[in-house]
């Protein structure tokens, strides 16, 4: 029969575990609040960008919907895109985009082209953003150059046209 363990000895050994606990807990506690705004805002950018991805693919089927004649009419076409860009500006308003990041024009072209003499075969809208705010720049400013403020994004959706 072995000998009990003395209690003191045991006691020291349970100080000394609780001990190791603290400082493991603080070693990853220390990383994680270094990466857990990283991940916040990189999660940021890529909620934006999946509405900006979704709205112009809304305003890209859109142009697509309109007659070949509309988009060789000069005021027709004005109308039509300005309807797209309501549609990717609307998107970016009611996600709250609008405060801290500034949004584009919504470009559209017909194959790679300018929208004017023929029907294309398939329609593209982009539309750039721009995060800019003190705390992105503040927590991303190692990745940025020094003259730039803010991360430029392009959303673009190409769909084909409808005739």
């Amino acid at each position: 029969m072995m000998p009990a363990a003395h209690p003191r000895s045991h006691r020291r050994a349970m100080r000394a575990q609780l001990g190791v606990a603290a400082v493991e807990l603080a070693i990853v506690l220390g990383f994680t609040m270094v990466l857990l705004p990283a991940v916040a805002l990189f999660g940021r950018v890529f909620y934006q960008y999946s509405i900006m991805k979704g709205a112009t693919r809304d305003a890209a089927a859109y142009v697509a919907s309109v007659s070949p004649t509309a988009l060789r009419d000069e005021t027709e076409r004005a109308r039509v895109f300005a309807v797209a860009q309501r549609i990717v500006t609307d998107a970016a308003l009611h996600s709250g985009m609008m405060e801290a990041t500034a949004v584009g024009a919504a470009l559209v072209t017909c194959g790679g082209r300018a929208c004017q003499t023929t029907a294309p075969e398939h329609l593209d809208v982009s539309v750039t953003f721009t995060l800019d705010s003190d705390i992105f720049t503040y927590y991303t400013g190692i990745w940025l150059d020094e003259n730039t403020r803010g991360w430029e994004v392009i959303a673009t959706s190409t769909i084909p046209f409808s005739k």
